[in-house]
């Protein structure tokens, strides 16, 4: 529990967290107390009454080896090596996969950058004008603060659950198809350069661009291929619909798309952007902060900042955009941890299993050993013999568990991302280690026999 806890998988971050109680234990107890009767009775009924006679006159003979009791064995150790192998499989797809959602980059520099929410109150902040000058001394303190390089206000971060969207009209397009969605944020003129967002055609906002000038607006690169091609996007107007008709804006740039809500994102809905000076403000919003500090360092001097302006308003959600994309990631990460987690315990079972079968084989077989030593047979021929009783019983294993790695791995699909559900780099992998671990835990045994002496072994005999 300790470890689940380490990992972040006891939910505590989401309001609930693991713990043992009486349903947990009563479930633990439960299944120890039918592995017990299973592994008891199963070989019992299997070998049936006049069997079992057999089988106990055979033992006081000093020879209880049994072709079905060592089949059943083997075939148990087959069972938990495959299950090991699909269980790796499932945990290094999903590792695969997730170190491939790492290498995507989010289209932004989130390096060095914080962000933190405010929230106005309504009492306080009926009029426009009220909250539009809060952000304006807001921003102006907040450049002013220690170690800031940048600040930035916008409506809605990215990596957050504040984004909105709705439908957009190109001026000249068939008006009659369905409008098509976009994110939609309104920001200062800081906002680019903050967030590390390059334009790749026309300009940034200025300061100029307020509510007495041209209403203008910058799309993503993706809204731009999808609605103008390969023609320019420059001096075009793109529309939002509104209580009155159509708000049209002229298109003065296009900014690099960004992700916002997955790493894993592939073609994410298009975005267009307004200037912040040319919307209602909102009394939500967020402020973008370049910086060297750690959120840590900043809380301070920002409160006390918050609080010179207005003591009643509060600040809340400070984070830097790394711990943002990093949670972003939890959905991928704690599923991973888990398999993995499992896999290592069932990888564990299958050399124990491994081990357990061939070490009672070879105390079974002492006399045979001993027999063959004493004609002649050399003891690497008899480490041969144990090594490949254990090889078979691995390989088996891993082939049948490859086949049912395949048929788990079809409910993977929708957590892989860049990985399919045959990537050679896994199944390479996984079979590498399970027959790596198989020739260790046969290696044992196989040392075990090859050290019989042939007196003792014929004495015992």
């Amino acid at each position: 529990m300790q470890m689940l806890r380490t990992l972040g998988l006891d939910g505590g971050a989401r309001g609930f967290s693991i713990g043992l109680d009486s349903s947990v234990l009563a479930v633990a107890l439960a299944s120890v107390l039918l592995s017990i009767l299973l592994s008891g009775l199963l070989p019992v009924l299997a070998l049936g009454e006049d069997k079992l006679w057999n089988g106990l006159k055979e033992a006081a003979r000093g020879n209880s080896r049994s072709r079905a009791a060592r089949t059943t064995r083997n075939l148990l150790v087959v069972l938990q090596v495959s299950l090991a192998v699909a269980l790796l499989t499932g945990a290094g797809l999903l590792l695969h996969s997730f170190v491939r959602v790492l290498e995507e980059r989010p289209g932004f520099d989130s390096s060095k950058l914080l962000t933190v929410s405010i929230n106005l109150s309504r009492d306080h902040y009926r009029e426009p004008e009220q909250t539009r000058q809060f952000q304006e001394r807001l921003l102006a303190a907040v450049r002013e603060l220690p170690g800031v390089r940048a600040a930035a206000t916008v409506s809605g971060m990215l990596f957050s659950n504040d984004y909105d969207s709705g439908p957009y009209v190109i001026e000249g397009q068939d008006a009659t198809s369905a409008p098509a969605s976009g994110y939609m944020q309104a920001v200062d003129p800081e906002f680019f350069p903050v967030m590390g967002i390059p334009l790749v055609q026309g300009r940034g906002f200025a300061a100029s661009d307020d509510e007495n000038s041209l209403p203008v607006a910058i799309i993503d690169a993706s809204l731009a291929r999808r609605a103008f091609g390969d023609r320019s996007a420059l001096g075009a107007r793109i529309g939002t619909r509104n209580l009155v008709g159509i708000e049209w804006r002229t298109i003065v740039g296009v900014a690099v798309s960004v992700k916002r809500r997955q790493l894993s994102e592939l073609d994410g809905m298009d975005s267009y952007y307004s200037p912040l000076a040319q919307v209602r403000p909102l009394r939500i919003f967020r402020i973008a902060i370049k910086t060297d500090l750690s959120a840590a360092e900043v809380a301070g001097p920002l409160r006390a900042a918050l609080a010179a302006i207005d003591p009643e308003q509060p600040m809340f959600d400070l984070m830097s955009m790394d711990e943002r994309i990093s949670r972003s990631l939890d959905d991928r990460r704690a599923p991973l941890l888990l398999v993995l987690l499992f896999a290592g315990v069932a990888l564990a079972l299958c050399a124990v299993g491994i081990y357990g079968v061939l070490a009672f084989a070879v105390s079974q077989r002492t006399s045979e050993i001993g027999v063959r030593l004493s004609l002649g047979a050399r003891k690497a021929e008899i480490a041969r013999l144990v090594l490949i009783d254990g090889g078979r019983l691995v390989i088996v294993g891993l082939l049948a568990g490859l086949l049912l790695a395949w048929l788990a791995a079809q409910s993977l699909r929708s957590q892989l991302f860049g990985v399919g559900v045959l990537d050679p780099v896994t199944l390479l992998a996984v079979s590498v280690l399970v027959v790596v671990i198989g020739l260790l835990a046969t290696g044992i045994p196989a040392r075990r026999a090859a050290a019989v002496s042939p007196v003792e072994a014929l004495r015992h005999e």
